[in-house]
């Protein structure tokens, strides 16, 4: 099994998976500050999720019906998301990269995908360099009256150029909470905390895009995503729990961490001191590390030390 894109490469057999903390087979405890990208940022066990699903899971709805579940998780994430973007909802990760790839008229992968946090700076694999902290996303009052003039979710084997222009920058990541201006983007991927790779993938395009039409989901799935996107909702804006962590060599924005580029620099031999330790770390120093909102203050300190060690002072 290739377990490196989950960033969970390296972990012996895990038995156990509990808020921020997984669980291995002789009862070592990681601390796990991957959180599968940000799928997991409340938790391998979130707060009702799985009640939700069992619910749902007992009415039988696990096929591709027509639920209430559309307009809940609509009116939920349009709350979250910034003004001038189309929602789009695909089954999965793959669906949605193929719907991009359609309207970018280019093919794409998921390393294509940038992070929000640099625009124009490549080391650390941004599309468009550090965004002023003062540029926040718009939270509309109202739900956005979504676009009905859909064209077929039918990806056909020829991208379509229509929309692709030299003007338009690369997807990025859409991350809920944090204090960035995603309004140049044409593409926001957003990342939902629903544990695992198998939830549907949301996509915001900007309103000036021809936006491909949107698919059928299962209801079972849908109903834990919008729970979690009302959950966002609720907590929009995250307090930084976070300030008394002193991470010399990284660059912190919020909970989302990363090493500061410096000549020399081994990130996957880094990585694995850590984990030797018992913390998981992103797979890639260009993909965040995630504060965790749950923690000791040993592993605090923990964190804190290798950091010192490992990376060094940022300064």
């Amino acid at each position: 099994m290739n377990y490196a894109e989950s960033g969970y490469a390296g972990l012996p057999p895990i038995c156990r998976a509990r808020d921020y903390h997984l669980y291995a087979r002789g009862g070592k405890r990681y601390l796990d500050m991957c959180l599968g990208g940000g799928r997991a940022l409340f938790g391998h066990r979130p707060h009702g999720l799985y009640k939700i699903l069992k619910n749902e899971l007992q009415k039988g709805l696990a096929a591709e019906f027509p639920t209430q579940f559309e307009k809940r998780f609509e009116r939920a994430f349009l709350r979250l998301a910034p003004s001038g973007f189309r929602l789009r909802l695909y089954a999965s990760f793959d669906r949605a990269l193929a719907a991009a790839e359609s309207v970018l008229g280019r093919s794409l992968s998921g390393a294509d995908i940038h992070e929000p946090f640099f625009a124009g700076d490549a080391e650390s694999g941004g599309a468009a360099g550090p965004l002023p902290a003062s540029q926040t996303p718009h939270t509309p009052d109202t739900p956005q009256t979504p676009d009905t003039t859909d064209t077929p979710p039918e990806v056909s084997d020829t991208a379509d150029t229509s929309n692709a222009t030299d003007t338009l920058d690369a997807p990025v990541y859409f991350r809920p909470g944090t204090d960035i201006d995603y309004s140049h983007f044409p593409l926001l991927f957003p990342v939902l905390p629903f544990p695992g790779n198998f939830a549907p993938q949301p996509l915001l395009l900007r309103e000036d895009l021809r936006a491909p039409g949107g698919e059928a989901v299962s209801p079972l799935l849908l109903s834990g995503l919008t729970r979690l996107a009302e959950e966002l909702q609720r907590g929009q804006e995250f307090p930084d729990i976070w300030s008394e962590w002193r991470l010399s060599g990284w660059r912190r924005f919020g909970c989302y961490c990363f090493p500061v580029p410096r000549a020399g620099l081994d990130y996957a031999r880094a990585r694995s001191r850590f984990l030797e330790e018992g913390i998981v770390l992103s797979p890639e120093a260009r993909r965040p590390s995630i504060l965790p909102r749950l923690y000791s203050p040993g592993e605090r300190r923990l964190v804190e030390r290798l950091s010192e060690t490992i990376f060094g002072s940022s300064t």
